[in-house]
């Protein structure tokens, strides 16, 4: 709308696999940060599996909100 992304399309990751390598880099990041380490979410994991493949729009409401006061972004 006039320039600005209200909303972006994507689709679920549905790999266990791929998901644990990212859970695990986030933790690697987060251990050279010296954040809290969060610990995997083994039945998140594990429901991946039977999940099928999925996707979805996820809609900015800060975005719209924005633009109905006729912002160009959530910062005006």
């Amino acid at each position: 709308v006039h320039g600005v992304e209200v909303a972006n399309g994507f689709d679920e990751l549905t790999d266990p696999v791929e998901q644990r390598a990212r859970f695990r880099k986030d933790q690697t990041i987060r251990q050279a940060q010296g954040l809290p380490i969060w610990p995997i979410d083994e039945a998140f994991l594990k429901s991946l599996a039977s999940m099928p493949e999925c996707c979805g729009v996820a809609v900015g409401l800060d975005r719209l909100f924005a633009l109905s006061q006729d912002k160009q972004n959530c910062l005006d």
